[in-house]
């Protein structure tokens, strides 16, 4: 609730939706074909999603205050602008998309609100293989990591919930 930090954060977030987004090839050496043709799918798959990039972007960097921001992805088949009736869900259609080649591409990249996570699931090594939602409506969901994007401003101790940059300013605050 300080105005100078909602600022700051703010201006953090404006700067990074005026960022010009790219896709190099995997390695600069490699030109030819195959790696203009893989750069192009790429772009062709940000600009196709449901929600723009910028918001994406901006709600990438919810990680900022909460220390984490994860994302799930949702896939979509490139079937089209009317790709018709969804047949695993009756009386709903599947994603549209601005491209009919058949390629699997992103319908969305949503966040799973912070508030939403109630745990995170571990091997034996304690590397992180998921987390357990409570969404605001339905029952719990569990997501598992090849399913996740997962933001952080710093990595520490193998804590899928990162470290806020903002915890440093609250004693000061307080």
């Amino acid at each position: 609730n300080s105005a100078i930090v909602g600022g700051v954060l703010f201006a953090i977030q404006s700067t990074m939706r005026t960022v010009e987004w790219r896709t190099l090839p995997n390695d600069e050496n490699e030109t030819g074909p195959e790696s203009d043709q893989g750069v192009e799918i790429l772009d062709s798959m940000r600009e196709d999603m449901h929600t723009p990039w910028d918001d994406f972007i901006s709600e990438s960097l919810s990680m900022l205050p909460f220390g984490f921001a994860p994302h799930e992805i949702v896939y979509k088949k490139r079937l089209g602008r009317d790709p018709g009736p969804d047949p695993d869900r009756p009386g709903h259609d599947l994603p549209s998309s601005n491209y009919d080649d058949g390629l699997i591409g992103w319908n969305r990249l949503p966040l799973r609100g912070q508030d939403t996570i109630i745990k995170w699931f571990f091997d034996d090594n304690g590397i992180p293989k998921g987390m357990t939602q409570q969404p605001w409506i339905g029952p719990l969901v569990d997501i598992p990591m090849e399913k996740l994007l997962l933001f952080r401003p710093t990595y520490t101790k193998s804590n899928p919930e990162g470290y806020s940059i903002l915890r440093t300013a609250y004693r000061a605050y307080y």
